[in-house]
């Protein structure tokens, strides 16, 4: 019997585990790796909203020796990778013949787009997070900010 996920009469057998997904995968366990680490370096100061709580300290060792931002930068890693393993070959999407339809296409355009979208609102809050901690921390993080140059890639940005 055919599945009714798989929205066509073809059986997807085709659906494997790829380089491709072995990559992306990789890229999903880098971002829960530096975004365990990065909970860990910060403790009870780690917010999901941009904020300096009471008594705060800053954080320059974990992976904040490395970028000044690595959650968002383990954030990215973990979109990617979702991205990967979704729409490469191997994946049920692209076997069963989904993605190549009507929905299917509308599906990897907004997919791609809210991707884009969050990757801007990382680097957009990477400056608003820089502010901050300048604004409050002063010359310990313009010491910081010199010796840790990048926000997101080590050597890249």
């Amino acid at each position: 019997m055919y599945s009714l996920l798989s929205l066509t009469l073809i059986t997807p057998v085709s659906i494997r585990i790829t380089p491709t997904f072995i990559i992306g995968l990789s890229l999903i366990l880098l971002c829960a790796y530096i975004r365990t680490a990065c909970y860990r370096a910060l403790g009870h100061f780690f917010t999901f909203e941009v904020s300096i709580l009471p008594k705060q300290k800053l954080v320059t060792s974990g992976p904040y020796a490395w970028v000044r931002h690595p959650s968002y930068t383990g954030a990215l890693f973990g979109l990617a990778g979702v991205a990967v393993m979704v729409l490469s070959n191997g994946s049920w999407a692209r076997e069963c013949g989904w993605l190549g339809t009507k929905v299917g296409n509308i599906f990897k355009m907004a997919f791609m787009l809210c991707i884009s979208g969050f990757s801007i609102v990382f680097v957009w809050r990477t400056y608003r997070e820089d502010e901050l901690l300048k604004e409050e921390f002063g010359l310990d993080w313009e010491t910081w900010r010199r010796s840790v140059r990048y926000k997101l890639v080590p050597w890249i940005y």
